[in-house]
């Protein structure tokens, strides 16, 4: 009697770990638990010509800024809202775009700067 207490005790024991560490694991994986920060990358990575970026957010505010440059030059600049926990698709309005050289995509977000680049 004493030996099927002890295999019924550790089963418990086991099952009630086993749910505590999944519970804690799946509120790890939950990117906006918790969590602050924001991620830029091109929507179209394979295209050279495109400029079309993504934002990801996972923080509290939802305001963003965007600079597109090339050589200096201010190409193109504005603002954008990305609702906390969604990612938004923009697309810069470029009203120049040169044959050649490197293309500079900065988006600022609470103080802070993500920069990617594109070679034309």
């Amino acid at each position: 009697m004493t030996e099927k207490r002890l295999i019924f005790g550790l089963f418990v024991l086991f099952a009630l770990s086993a749910a505590y560490l999944f519970a804690v694991n799946e509120r790890g994986l939950d990117p906006n638990q918790g969590k602050n920060w924001w991620s830029l990358s091109f929507a179209e990575p394979k295209k050279p010509e495109s400029l079309v970026f993504v934002v990801s957010n996972h923080t509290a505010s939802s305001d963003f800024r965007y600079t597109v440059s090339a050589d200096g030059q201010t190409l193109a600049e504005g603002t954008f809202v990305v609702d906390p926990g969604n990612d938004m698709t923009q697309v810069p309005a470029v009203q120049f775009m040169p044959a050649s050289g490197r293309i500079t995509i900065t988006v600022s977000h609470e103080g802070k700067d993500e920069t990617i680049y594109r070679a034309l």
